[in-house]
């Protein structure tokens, strides 16, 4: 080594850091490369060096790999922009992440030249450092703060070229990919654009102000839904049931039959046609088809046929007394009575007249719903008899009866249209 005049050596500190790695198991992180012009006289590179005699500029190394050819041989690289220069160099230091100087060498004088004296280039320095044990040198570099040569990149393309592992990006693979700036696909292998993006962030926040504002007749928004036929809101919206309960309406009308409407009809409760409800006094769902349409009724309506809503619940009218007696129909004036209201079951005054003598041993002349019937009789004397007789009273003898008082009548259900 003595007889060259151009070499690197290992410094002292940097036998000693590689030799405590390769102990320990770890890495020196080789960082850094610096060049310098020995003062103007070309050194000899020393293992007691700590630093260079003159240096000039420091920068990240490039790229360090070991020498295919031989395995103990580390090739590190640095290059230095056509805009730095304006000195000589002659001296080289590489060094590690905490600026401890590794190895140290010279080189033939060689002037790098700066752009502002009217010339310029871009000089790559090598250094090779021949080693023990070159895994306990970490071979990596920060890519971000070194500059590629155009050999290196030239390289790069050719084997990437050369390769033939091209695959597509899935979501589950890594790969090329292509940009998309559709909002609307459905692919699984493209990357979305800002463009795409800002398009679907803009179409979100206007959902999200439209989603937070209520809507009116000038402004969308969000909107409540209703059932009832008979609001002025102008906020909300009208639900399939409102809109069934109006065509409904509009039928009835046009065939002759209003909901409300209350008739005695020839079937029986459980076989009523669609749209008639038994007269019973049921009770439904405010919210319910029936419950609603109960609802639309007039006030007076469900004041005259006591109709009421309790807990959440409206019940039907009904046509039964509350021993279960049915009702019979009279017309009203409005005046004295109300359509609705009730008149409890009275009957006619029945008369009948009977006669007796002084005594009440006779009776005579009985009639109508009068009748005597003698008991025992008790003598006063020869002469006279005191007797008794029971009179009767028998509607019966005179008109028909039962248990209530009825007219001639023929059963039918009692019904209320509503019409859903």
């Amino acid at each position: 080594m003595s007889q060259q005049t151009y070499y690197t050596v290992v410094t002292n500190l940097g036998a000693s850091l590689l030799a405590q790695a390769a102990a320990l198991g770890v890495q020196v992180k080789f960082s850094y490369m610096a060049v310098g012009d020995a003062n103007g006289t070309l050194p000899k590179p020393a293992v007691t060096q700590t630093a260079l005699l003159n240096e000039k500029r420091r920068g990240a190394i490039n790229s360090i790999h070991i020498d295919p050819q031989n395995p103990k041989q580390i090739i590190i690289e640095q290059v230095i922009p056509p805009e730095e220069g304006g000195w000589d160099i002659r001296e080289i230091g590489v060094f590690d992440d905490k600026g401890n100087l590794i190895a140290v060498g010279n080189c033939p004088p060689s002037y790098k030249p700066v752009l502002s004296e009217g010339s310029g280039r871009t000089q790559i320095i090598n250094v090779v450092i021949i080693v023990d044990n070159a895994s306990s040198v970490e071979l990596k570099i920060d890519a971000s703060t070194v500059l590629a040569t155009r050999k290196y990149v030239d390289n790069v393309i050719a084997e990437h070229e050369k390769s033939t592992d091209h695959p597509d990006a899935s979501i589950s693979e890594k790969g090329f990919v292509q940009l998309n700036s559709a909002i609307n696909s459905t692919a699984e292998n493209q990357a979305a654009t800002p463009k795409a993006v800002k398009i679907a962030y803009d179409l979100a926040s206007t959902a999200k102000t439209i989603a937070e504002t209520d809507a009116s007749t000038t402004v969308k928004g969000q909107v409540q839904l209703s059932s009832s036929i008979d609001s002025n809101a102008e906020n909300q919206a009208a639900t399939p049931n409102a809109i069934n309960i109006l065509k409904n309406m509009i039928n009835n009308i046009t065939s002759g039959v209003y909901v409300g409407e209350i008739r005695f009809l020839p079937f029986r409760s459980a076989e009523l046609p669609a749209g008639w409800y038994f007269a019973n006094g049921d009770k439904y769902s405010t919210t319910s088809p029936v419950g609603l349409a109960l609802k639309s009724l007039s006030d007076n309506f469900k004041l005259d046929w006591g109709i009421t809503e309790s807990s959440e619940q409206i019940n039907l009218p009904t046509f039964f007394y509350s021993d279960g007696r049915g009702f019979m129909i009279r017309a009203v004036n409005g005046i004295d009575r109300q359509v609705g209201t009730i008149q409890n079951d009275m009957i006619r005054n029945i008369i009948g007249k009977f006669y007796s003598d002084a005594g009440l041993s006779v009776v005579t002349n009985d009639n109508g719903v009068f009748s005597s019937i003698a008991n025992s009789s008790v003598r006063i004397n020869s002469a006279v008899n005191l007797g008794n007789r029971t009179i009767v009273f028998d509607a019966s003898t005179v008109v028909p009866t039962g248990n209530e008082n009825v007219s001639l009548n023929i059963g039918m259900t009692a019904a209320i249209y509503l019409g859903v």
